[in-house]
Parts: structure tokens; C-alpha cells; sequence
């Protein structure tokens, strides 16, 4: 390669990696503490995996992704994000958590905590692959617009409050269904079996409030066919994903599982493209197809699935332990508000939950039952 053609490939190789720096990083913007423009303010900045916490944040700050943010009440904290700007706060007073991550198909940003709210300002040229979500079941995916998530929920009940001030969003919703007049169907793991529903919000319309109203069929055939034929019309990926991992569960329970082993592989890619491998969401759809591989025989692919999987959720359980005792640690966060220690500790309870049906599937019953009940006891 000749000087001249080196200097063309090292600028090429710079302004790649310049992109990919900002494609998965945020900027702290600005920062507001009981009404009052600050430089620096108290939040408690996790970067992923083992990669260090902060008790404080300051303007000019830089999260990369998988970053969570614990910010405490009368804090207000405005990010810029490749796709947006992102203003977040509790409208109830109390400590909430934010956590930003990004792929290669666009950016994701999760609030949690009763009141915990992101108003976010999405670039023009954005299009369906800004999403914000409560990492419970409801999700605004957005293009050019301005619109405000916020999470309403509380203990079991799921709920979030969603208005658009500007352009249009389209809102995803998991809701139950029913079937044979049950009040609701459930997966081999006795979970509530829900499908995902879309509709699109404008500017001006009434704020939405997502629900629980099931979606009801006269039997796993009607179920079927009708959510299988809905599938390959449905444009959002997180919707269509939503609906893969619906459609495998019906048909295993249903005892066809060499039907469900393509929709929950389907499932998985998507949630792996959109979210990332190592969210809880592509996890879950990797477990269901390995279960269903392993009713059809397939044992060999099960286990090195369930082997990958077990590994990366005893990951995240370290570093949501770590979390929990970092924030025990924070002397800045009331005695009586625990909404984000909560929060987290929801988190290591679904996590439980799913390495316990690994060791089930697996067929170690023991070790699944202790898993099981570390996912009740919920940090107690």
C-alpha cells in the first residue's frame, strides 16, 4: 500500500471509530438541583459490567452504553444522545433509574420507578430506532418528534403515562389474552401470556395510559392462527418480536414445540439486534428456544444454549448485587425512599427467575428450586 492510499485508510479507520465513539455514547447537558442551574449534582452513575461508579455527575460527562443513572429527588438531568435529548425526573419526589443503551439498531432509554420520567426531543432524521421504555411492558418507539414516557408503576401493577407534544410515536403495549374464558393464559412457567399492541399517538392527542385489558380467543387454535397471521404484517420489530415469543409459547403449550422453535428464534434475533445480548428480554426468548429444542430431542444445542446463558444472567446478578450495595452505601438518598434500590432489586428478581428455569429446563430441579426462591424473597 502506498503513502498516499495509507493516509486515505487511516482517515477512514479514524472517522469510523469516531462515529462508532459517538454512535454509543451520551453527553450530560445540563444539570438542575431544586430549580437551580448546577455544574455538578449528586447521582449515582453505574457504567456497565465492572466498569466503576460514581456518586456524582457532572456537565460535560460522557455514559457509555449500558450506563445507569440513580437520580435523586428535585434532580433534573438533561442528556444528549446521538438520536436526541433526553430531560429526566421524578414527578413523585423520589429517586428513579435510567439506564441508556445503544446498538447498532438504534438507541434505547429505560426509565423506572414510580413517577420516573424522560422527555425526549428526537432528531428529524431519526426514524422507528428510538425507543423508551419502563422495562415492564410498554414502549414508545419515536421518529422527529417530542413526546413524555413516564413510569407510573408500583409493586406487581405495571403502568406508564405517555403524551406527545410534537410529530407521532408509536406505542407498543403487552397485554394478557385469554383463552377458553380463563382470565388468563399462561406459559410452562405459570407467567401470565401476553401480546404486544401497537397504536400511534400525534401531538394534541390525550395522554395514554397502557392497561391490562386481555385480548380474549375462543381456543389455542383461534390464538393461533390469528396472531400467526398477524405477524409478518406488523412493521415494528419490538412488536413483531413481542408476538414471536406469544405465538412459540401458545404453541408449546399447545405441545407442538417443533412449531414454537422458529418464532422463538425469530424473537431472539430481533431482541439481540435491538436490545442487545445480554438484555433480559433476548435472554428469555434464547431460554424458550432452548426449551423448545429440548422437547424435540435437540439436547445438545439446549445445553450449550443454556450454558451461554447461565453464565451472562450470573454476570448481571453480581452487578446488580454490586448496585444494591453501592446505593445502601449513598448517604445523600432519604432513609425512606427506596424507589431505586426497589427498582434494582425487581431486576435481580427477574433474574433469578430466569436462572431458575435454566437449571429446570436443564433438569435440576434443586438447584432451579433455590433459584426460584431468591426470585420471591425480592432482596429480603
Amino acid at each position: 500500500m502506498n503513502h498516499h492510499k495509507w493516509i486515505i485508510f487511516l482517515s477512514f479507520c479514524l472517522v469510523v471509530f469516531s462515529m462508532n465513539s459517538l454512535f454509543s455514547q451520551s453527553s450530560v447537558l445540563g444539570l438542575r438541583f431544586n430549580g437551580q442551574n448546577v455544574r455538578s449534582a449528586n447521582a449515582t452513575v453505574m457504567l456497565p459490567g465492572k466498569g466503576g461508579r460514581n456518586p456524582q455527575i457532572n456537565i460535560g460527562d460522557r455514559l457509555v452504553s449500558g450506563t445507569r443513572l440513580i437520580i435523586p429527588s428535585n434532580t433534573i438531568v438533561i442528556l444528549r444522545s446521538p438520536a436526541g435529548i433526553q430531560e429526566c425526573s421524578s414527578t413523585k419526589g423520589k429517586t428513579m433509574e435510567y439506564t441508556v443503551s445503544m446498538t447498532s439498531k438504534g438507541e434505547n432509554h429505560t426509565v423506572r420507578g414510580a413517577g420516573a420520567q424522560v422527555k425526549s426531543s428526537v432528531n428529524k432524521s431519526v426514524g422507528y430506532n428510538y425507543r423508551v421504555n419502563n422495562g415492564r411492558g410498554t414502549t414508545s418507539a419515536a421518529r422527529g418528534t417530542e413526546f413524555t414516557f413516564t413510569d407510573m408503576s408500583e409493586g406487581q401493577n405495571e403502568q406508564a403515562f405517555i403524551t406527545t407534544q410534537e410529530g407521532t410515536i408509536n406505542i407498543i403495549d403487552k397485554v394478557p389474552i385469554q383463552i377458553y374464558g380463563k382470565n388468563s393464559a399462561t406459559n410452562k412457567r405459570g407467567e401470565p401470556l401476553t401480546k404486544a399492541v401497537s397504536r400511534l399517538q400525534s401531538a394534541g392527542e390525550e395522554q395514554y395510559t397502557s392497561n391490562d385489558y386481555p385480548l380474549k380467543y375462543a381456543d389455542y387454535a383461534q390464538a393461533i392462527s390469528q396472531i400467526g397471521a398477524e405477524i409478518n404484517s406488523i412493521e415494528d420489530p419490538e412488536e413483531r418480536a413481542d408476538n414471536l415469543l406469544c405465538l412459540g409459547d401458545l404453541y408449546m403449550d399447545f405441545e407442538q414445540p417443533e412449531n414454537a422453535i422458529d418464532p422463538f428464534y425469530q424473537a431472539m434475533l430481533i431482541f439481540e439486534d435491538y436490545y442487545g445480548y445480554d438484555d433480559l428480554d433476548t435472554i428469555e426468548a434464547q431460554l424458550s428456544w432452548a426449551e423448545a429444542l429440548g422437547y424435540t430431542g435437540r439436547k445438545s444445542e439446549a445445553i450449550e444454549l443454556l450454558n451461554n446463558a447461565n453464565q451472562l444472567l450470573l454476570e448481571l446478578a453480581d452487578w446488580n448485587i454490586e448496585d444494591l450495595e453501592y446505593i445502601e452505601s449513598l448517604e445523600y438518598i432519604d432513609d425512606e425512599d427506596n424507589e431505586a434500590y426497589d427498582v434494582i432489586c425487581e431486576e435481580l428478581s427477574e433474574i433469578y427467575g430466569l436462572l431458575g428455569w435454566v437449571y429446570e429446563i436443564a433438569g435440576d430441579q434443586a438447584t432451579s428450586d433455590l433459584y426460584y426462591l431468591e426470585m420471591e424473597n425480592e432482596c429480603n
